[in-house]
């Protein structure tokens, strides 16, 4: 039986995503999305073994997350069951999930007729000690007007992150962020300091070009502003990841797919 969770399921919620991985970053966000509502379990004989995240992401599209499916109740069809319920649910015409270097949740995605749109990769800077730089100040038009003619951009989707969740940016949703041109007004980094898995303690790059003298900009705003990490969720393109590596971010290496599915 698939239901939606409530306040009472967050104990066994917690047992099937330590049973997965004891260290699963979700056992820190389990409360407030009980709260909210965006979580659905699937039940079997009393027993929680899988839950999902239904949730909308910034462009108010459909976002499927957190599926966890308890070790020894895999290959039953548990995964593929909640992802149908929750597409079933949403009103949105898109809805898009990401995958994190994990082979059978791709092929998953595929047989459940989603699309590979984009492919990611996350890095994290711990912050210390960042001398300023000098940087241009941009806006959310600026900044929407130098995606659109960035290549990198187009091949993914013409999508950013925040965190594992994936939208299509506006102006309007540009505004918020920290935006930074070079002072030919040739290049970008955009920085989102409202993420909900990081809120007071890490900013995230969501798109930069590879110019060290914006991620240096972007390193001291983020010192300033009190953070204790800065995440870096990028298009993974060789140049930019070897930039930010030099720089001193960390983590090379994983892939996060992103895939798309139009709802019925």
């Amino acid at each position: 039986m698939i239901r939606k969770a409530v306040g009472a399921d967050e104990e066994d919620l917690r047992r099937l995503c330590m049973a997965v991985n004891e260290k699963d970053y979700v056992l820190n966000l389990l409360s407030g999305w009980l709260k909210e509502g965006s979580l659905c379990v699937h039940e079997k004989e009393g027993a929680i073994v899988g839950m999902i995240r239904c949730t909308s992401s910034r462009d108010h599209q459909g976002h499927l997350g957190a599926v966890r499916v308890h070790p020894r109740h895999r290959r039953r069809g548990i995964a593929a069951a909640l992802t149908e319920h929750c597409i079933a649910q949403c009103r949105a015409p898109v809805v898009r999930l990401a995958v994190v270097d994990n082979e059978a949740s791709e092929n998953l995605a595929r047989k459940m007729g989603f699309t590979q749109v984009a492919v990611f990769t996350p890095l994290t800077h711990p912050l210390l000690d960042v001398s300023p730089v000098s940087y241009r100040a941009g806006t959310g038009k600026e900044a929407l007007r130098l995606l659109r003619t960035s290549g990198m951009f187009k091949e993914n989707a013409s999508l950013l992150s925040t965190s594992f969740m994936f939208y299509t940016p506006t102006e309007e949703l540009l505004d918020p962020l920290f935006v930074a041109m070079s002072q030919d007004q040739e290049h970008l980094i955009v920085v989102d300091f409202m993420v909900e898995e990081a809120l007071g303690y890490a900013s995230q790059i969501a798109y930069c070009d590879c110019d060290p003298q914006l991620v240096r900009a972007a390193l001291y705003e983020s010192q300033e502003r009190g953070m204790k990490e800065v995440w870096a969720i990028i298009p993974k393109k060789d140049t930019v990841v070897n930039m930010l590596t030099a720089l001193g971010f960390e983590g090379r290496g994983k892939t996060i797919k992103v895939f798309e599915r139009q709802a019925e």
